[in-house]
């Protein structure tokens, strides 16, 4: 092969190199927007676990606002019905509460050391939640 077909004239290079850009700024804006997602996302989620955080207390002493926020953190369509709220849970919701039950008695799990028991019953829960192989591998 000579040295001669590697090089191309400068009209093809133009309309490479445009083609190229194009594409790189197309990329870059998909980048930009799944960044977006990404921060909508974990402040939707952080707001929902804020929301969730001493939840009971907060709907019994709250304003309608606060209740309304518990509520939609919660789920969707919320209904009265005989002075009970129903609601259609959130999809990520649903395995929470099929393990609440189960939950709820590891955390009562007597123990002496204040400390101890917190980090159990974290430790509990989220071995139930996340059972998957942690990302930060080490040898």
């Amino acid at each position: 092969m000579s040295n001669s077909s590697c090089v191309i004239d400068p009209t093809t290079f133009q309309e490479r190199s445009k083609v190229a850009k194009l594409e790189l700024s197309l990329r870059q804006e998909e980048q930009k927007e799944a960044a977006s997602r990404a921060k909508n996302w974990y402040e939707i989620v952080g707001h929902t676990l804020e929301n969730l955080n001493n939840a009971t207390d907060q709907f019994r002493n709250g304003s309608i606002n606060i209740r309304r926020d518990i509520l939609l953190s919660i789920g969707y369509n919320p209904i009265l019905v005989d002075r009970n709220v129903i609601i259609t849970p959130n999809k990520w919701m649903i395995p929470i509460k099929n393990e609440l039950v189960d939950i709820k008695l590891r955390l009562d799990k007597v123990r002496t050391e204040p400390q101890q028991i917190g980090n159990d019953a974290e430790m509990d829960i989220m071995s139930k939640w996340y059972p998957g192989q942690d990302l930060n591998l080490r040898p």
